[in-house]
């Protein structure tokens, strides 16, 4: 329930309330590390209701858990994130590479190829992003793959620049059934930031029958 009220706060702005739950929680012994996704999470949802800076600052101050639970199964998206928000690039990447050596599969891949993307993509890397964004394309043709692979695409595609293509294969991923296509997640991925005050990303976002 912790998580639900944390989300709740971060939903309605309020971030004086939000710092001192989060406060008291993590002063209360917990059976795992849950807090710092839990801290994650609500940084997420704040930067998504209007708070982006608050939301930014409290992603950022929960690096120095993630530095202790970096070899922690589960939690390398989120660490991922945090360097990349705070522009270490160079550790996001070797974070990402470690990852992508334990893979055995091409769908498994999938994530990997987007985040070393993404990280081009942040460095002012286009050719760099663009070779990735093929490997994505042609992923994308192999059977079963395509909604796995629009979605990682849609990620890099956002950090490009590239809102329509966003959308687009956000609208392609959604079809495929990609679960991380749902609102819940993709109103607060921070590649998105950028896409908040476009028209037919806020269409995506509406529900849906």
């Amino acid at each position: 329930y912790r998580t639900h009220e944390a989300m709740a706060l971060a939903g309605l702005g309020e971030v004086d309330s939000l710092r001192r739950r989060l406060a008291q929680w993590e002063a209360t012994p917990e059976p795992s590390d849950w807090a710092g996704s839990r801290t994650y999470i609500a940084a997420l949802e704040l930067a998504a209701h209007g708070k982006e800076r608050e939301g930014r600052e409290m992603l950022v101050g929960t690096l120095p858990l993630y530095g202790r639970l970096r070899k922690t199964e589960g939690y390398r998206d989120e660490l991922y994130d945090i360097l990349l928000e705070t522009g270490q690039f160079d550790e996001a990447r070797r974070e990402v590479l470690a990852g992508l050596s334990t893979v055995k599969s091409i769908e498994d891949s999938i994530g990997f190829l987007g985040d070393l993307g993404s990280i081009a993509a942040r460095q002012g890397k286009v050719d760099d992003a663009a070779r990735y964004d093929r490997l994505l394309a042609a992923d994308g043709r192999r059977p079963g793959l395509a909604g796995e692979a629009a979605a990682a695409r849609s990620i890099l595609s956002a950090w490009l620049g590239d809102r329509e293509g966003a959308v687009r294969f956000l609208e392609e991923a959604r079809a495929h059934g990609v679960g991380w296509a749902e609102y819940r997640w993709v109103h607060r991925e921070l590649a998105f930031a950028g896409l908040r005050d476009y028209p037919p990303f806020q269409q995506f976002l509406k529900p849906r029958e």
